[in-house]
């Protein structure tokens, strides 16, 4: 069954993907897979783009009834995705359910989008971080 959560996630990566590569981790993963736990964020790591593929990406999101949490100009929020910290994004008007976004930072980020694996939600399919890397982070 499709959750409110599922659909959530969904619509953003239809967006996402059409400007970097991206892999959902942490606690969304364990929730696809039937552990009963809430989560207010989705962890999302993506590919370091340039400047304007970015504020592209921005402006479509905003088009689409998304906002910001952390800042409204596009060059603070990518400032920030260069420094490290994560950026999150809402519907309009709510921040919880949120995404949190991340530029891969290292050799584990980059691994980890590179050897996701792909599940289906209904018609959709989304990328996740494997399994076996999702345990190893859990529990180490």
């Amino acid at each position: 069954m499709v959750s409110k959560l599922d659909l959530f996630v969904i619509d953003f990566i239809k967006i996402l993907e059409k400007y970097t590569d991206y892999v959902i981790v942490s606690g969304y993963v364990s929730t696809l897979f039937g552990r009963s736990r809430g989560t207010e964020d989705i962890d999302i790591f993506i590919e370091k783009m340039d400047f304007q593929t970015f504020k592209q990406l921005k402006d479509e999101l905003r088009q689409k009834k998304y906002w910001f949490l952390n800042a409204k100009n596009p060059l603070e929020l990518y400032a920030m995705l260069n420094n490290k910290p994560a950026i999150r994004a809402a519907i309009q008007d709510t921040v919880i359910q949120n995404i949190k976004i991340k530029f891969t930072n290292n050799r584990i980020d980059q691994d980890s989008l590179q050897k996701h694996m792909e599940v289906k939600i209904d018609r959709d399919i989304i990328n996740i971080l494997l399994l076996e890397i999702q345990i190893q982070i859990l529990y180490t």
